[in-house]
């Protein structure tokens, strides 16, 4: 049947998601995650088109099989974001989600097709079979390429896929329910592998549930009655207390947060839900997927972290999710999606066959607990869904319908998926493009893409980077007029998208970031232009707007005004953080430096040191020598 080739398909290439982060697949600014995203919706659309024919041929068997809860609580989550997409401030970053994960609404909805797929192949034990050998293939040669990414780095050479492990935890603890039912060897062989992935992923947490995942399995194997007497409701409220354990002993047991994983995560969960509190009326629609950055750019200085000399790992990482479901689903869509999203992993258990009970709860507790601590990737949702579709029951929440008519929004789903691939492809082309032009000599200066997500982001990134670059290859002597059109190129797209789109903050920090090279640090004195100040300040008022405690993004502008003679400027726009907090120590720091140029000792010293005392060091560094002039007599 076609129906059963195109979802054999479609898991078949889902399967092989995690061999697309080799040099071959790069793509776009993210270069290794980029690429996954792209296939991702292109074996998800593959998916929906095998559901579509297999509707249209035999719709009330196709329904009965596709009402099962592994199906419709991801779709219904899916859903439930598209719709809340429209009261969002970046609608299709909610519907995409983050470039470096795809991590959106039609993740969920990708999730679902997957799922479906796979329960489509139900009584096609060959085709089962094939994707069983396919995944224990790709994890073993996941694995492997993981090993030698860990010793080619030991020798500082390049890597092969993502460089960071953990994420490749998730295919180990996905990988033993394709070994349910299967002999001692081959069960052996599923478990051997995921072995490796997590001990692969030095990650301690993925190896301590890999290991009560293993030997659960191992024992419920031969000693299914162990488990006989825990009931639906106790097993739904074993993953209940898993999926806020994690939450429950960051946020209550102080002493964990010394450990500086557990710390990183517990501050940018501070930031996001300082966002959640400030918008308390976005409790029902949340602020969309995607915006975890956003809610870092803009609480920043809530972590009470020293910026000068951070000791946060975030701070020098590219973290774009706050590494809990809870808090991540709560900020994108509400209440509504935190419900769904606990919903989803309370129905693996429940919604499992009965022989498959014992094993469904075990995995549903570590996949629940992991996703307490982290987040994945997509590569691990297909495999993930061919294992629940294997564990499956004969539940449906559609039962007795049969019309056509349902072929409609799973073909409506399918073109999404479809054209989402198409765009970020084309998209992340544009974007690979354009770094090869810049990372020539000299470079060319090409036009910046457009960002299809409209938050500017990826841009900003490769801008940002390619600053940095730039500055080190002036410093080593390269010729830096030839990089001067290529810097004008991207100060002109940061001014337009600002112009344009100014509630996005990503260009707007990149801007000022530039600004800074340019006339403070110097590393870019080469391309400083006489109107530049007067911009700077533009794109300073704009983010103050966005990000009003964000003074800490006024240093470089003060320092350099005040180098610069521009007395009246440095001194409204400390009076413009002080209209914000009358405590803000950037604003008392500076507006004493500036009555001290101005021969007003006693009141800039009393502010100089009203800006010590409220923690002007976690912005600037001030020597013991410098300091003792201001302390107090």
């Amino acid at each position: 049947m076609p129906q059963a080739a195109l979802a054999f398909l479609s898991l078949a290439l889902g399967l092989l998601l995690p061999l697309g982060s080799l040099p071959t697949f790069a793509l776009g600014v993210w270069d290794k995650a980029e690429p996954l995203v792209v296939a991702f919706h292109a074996g998800a659309a593959l998916a929906s088109l095998a559901i579509l024919l297999a509707i249209i041929r035999q719709p009330s068997s196709t329904l009965l099989r596709l009402g099962h809860p592994y199906v419709l609580l991801p779709l219904g989550l899916g859903l439930w974001s598209c719709l809340t997409s429209l009261f969002t401030e970046m609608p299709v970053v909610t519907l995409l989600g983050a470039p470096q994960s795809g991590f959106g609404a039609l993740w969920f909805l990708d999730s679902a097709a997957y799922t479906g797929a796979a329960l489509l192949l139900q009584g096609q034990p060959r085709l089962w079979q094939a994707l069983r050998q396919l995944a224990l293939g790709t994890a073993l040669a996941t694995a492997a390429l993981k090993g030698w990414d860990w010793y080619s780095l030991s020798r500082g050479e390049n890597h092969l896929l993502i460089f960071v492990s953990s994420y490749y935890g998730w295919l180990a603890l996905a990988l033993p329910l394709l070994s349910q039912g299967r002999g001692p060897w081959q069960q052996a062989a599923f478990l051997g592998v995921a072995a490796l992935l997590a001990f692969g992923s030095q990650s301690l947490a993925v190896i301590l549930l890999y290991l009560v995942e293993a030997v659960a399995f191992l024992f419920l194997a031969r000693q299914p009655h162990l488990m006989n007497r825990l009931s639906i409701k106790g097993a739904a409220i074993l993953v209940s207390l898993a999926a806020t354990l994690p939450w429950l002993i960051l946020h209550g047991l102080p002493f964990v947060r010394t450990i500086p994983s557990l710390r990183d995560r517990f501050l940018i969960q501070a930031l996001v839900q300082s966002d959640i509190d400030a918008y308390l009326e976005r409790l029902l629609t949340g602020h969309g997927w995607g915006r975890t950055q956003d809610a870092f750019l803009v609480w920043l200085n809530q972590s009470g972290e020293r910026l000068w000399q951070p000791t946060w790992t975030f701070l020098r990482s590219d973290y774009f999710h706050s590494h809990n479901w809870g808090v991540e689903a709560l900020h994108a869509a509400g209440v509504p999606g935190l419900l769904l999203a606990l919903a989803a992993f309370i129905a693996i258990p429940i919604f499992a066959r009965r022989s498959c009970f014992p094993q469904a709860t075990v995995f549903a507790i570590v996949w629940t607990l992991l996703a307490g601590t982290w987040f994945p990737l997509c590569f691990s949702v297909p495999l993930a869904a061919l294992g629940l579709a294997g564990m499956a029951d004969d539940t449906s929440w559609l039962r007795n319908l049969q019309s056509r008519l349902a072929a409609l929004p799973v073909l409506a789903m399918g073109m999404g998926q479809a054209t989402a691939c198409l765009l970020l492809l084309l998209y992340g082309l544009a974007f690979s493009t354009l770094k090869q032009a810049w990372q020539m000599t000299p470079p060319l200066a090409l036009s910046v893409p457009l960002d299809i997500r409209q938050d500017d982001r990826e841009a900003s990134r490769l801008i940002q980077e390619t600053l940095d670059r730039f500055g080190n290859r002036a410093a080593a002597g390269q010729d830096s007029a030839g990089m001067v059109p290529s810097i004008g190129r991207m100060l002109a797209f940061l001014g337009d998208r600002a112009a344009a789109e100014p509630t996005r903050l990503p260009p707007l920090v990149v801007g000022l970031s530039a600004m800074a090279h340019i006339h403070v640090t110097k590393d870019l004195s080469f391309a400083a232009l006489p109107n530049q100040l007067g911009l700077w300040r533009e794109w300073l008022e704009a983010l103050l707007v966005l990000a009003p405690q964000r003074s800490d993004l006024a240093i470089p502008y003060l320092t350099a005004a005040i180098e610069q003679g521009k007395i009246e400027d440095a001194m409204a726009l400390t009076d413009r953080l002080l209209a914000v907090s009358a405590q803000d120590p950037v604003g008392l720091h500076y507006k004493g430096l500036v009555l001290l140029m101005s021969g007003n000792r006693e009141g800039g010293m009393n502010l100089v040191r009203l800006a010590l005392d409220n923690g002007i060091e976690r912005f600037v560094q001030i020597d013991s020598a410098t300091r003792a002039l201001f302390e107090r007599p």
